[in-house]
């Protein structure tokens, strides 16, 4: 017997709208400090155009949807990451915070975004 709530329901549904369905060619690995200088260079993160990006609100916080991945993030964060196609790291300086910048950081990794330039 499944029992499902509504946060259970939401979290299945946002990884399935989300998933590509396919093989993405990762980024090369950087440490989070390589990445963070990455980020100095480049204001722009754009979304991979094969990506799908989507978020269900939790009060303050979100459930961030991307590619079949789930990260439970800020509310704002998630609004912000999802509603442009490239995501301004200077006019979102607010938003980062240690926990923002890892899920970037997960999303580089996985190919769902790529610094300004590089795309």
């Amino acid at each position: 017997y499944l029992e499902l709530d509504n946060t259970q329901l939401a979290r299945w549904f946002g990884r399935f709208v989300s998933d590509t369905r396919v093989d993405f060619n990762t980024a090369p690995s950087l440490s989070p400090q390589s990445f963070e200088e990455l980020c100095q260079r480049h204001r722009w993160l754009l979304r991979s155009t094969a990506s799908r990006f989507a978020f269900a609100e939790q009060g303050r916080d979100a459930w961030l949807f991307v590619d079949g991945e789930e990260h439970r993030v800020p509310a704002g964060f998630a609004r912000e990451l999802c509603r442009h196609r490239a995501f301004d790291l200077e006019e979102n300086a607010a938003l980062l915070n240690a926990d923002t910048k890892q899920v970037l950081l997960a999303l580089y990794r996985l190919g769902s975004l790529i610094p300004a330039g590089q795309a």
